[in-house]
């Protein structure tokens, strides 16, 4: 068992080390599990619900949310049956396990990558302290400057 020593900002994406191709893998969340194929799966948290995670057809979480959000990219109608696992949220862990010889987890954006072997299980938590922004209040919009 291996710990990334670092923590996810924005949001992780699970896919094939060549993220147009195939991923095989099987999701775990709480008691559910399923065995899928898809582009991936993007996983946020709270703070990157408004970027990839949002355009793949996820929700905005408020922004004090500890909930995980998962979004599967492009899931592949297998064996005559449409994924039932294809968005959620969670407080707990999200496990995702490889069944592909070249997985990737790219870790906000291509901040970070850390390649996943066969048979490998990623486990996604939400975080256990709190991420202190500087000069951001969560009660306000966000304001853009040229």
């Amino acid at each position: 068992r291996r710990r990334l020593p670092e923590t996810v900002i924005n949001d992780l994406l699970f896919a094939h080390q060549n993220p147009a191709a195939l991923s095989r893998y099987l999701l775990r969340s709480g008691r559910r599990e399923e065995e899928q194929k898809s582009s991936g799966i993007w996983v946020s948290s709270a703070a990157g619900s408004t970027a990839a995670v949002l355009s793949a057809g996820g929700k905005v979480m408020p922004f004090r949310s500890r909930h995980i959000q998962y979004v599967v990219r492009e899931p592949f109608l297998w064996k005559g049956k449409p994924c039932r696992m294809v968005r959620g949220l969670t407080a707990g862990d999200l496990s995702v396990t490889s069944l592909m010889s070249r997985a990737m987890v790219f870790i906000d954006g291509s901040r970070l990558r850390c390649p996943v072997a066969f048979g490998d299980a990623v486990t996604i938590s939400p975080g256990a302290a709190p991420l202190n922004v500087v000069g951001f209040s969560p009660d306000k919009r966000l304001r853009w400057f040229a």
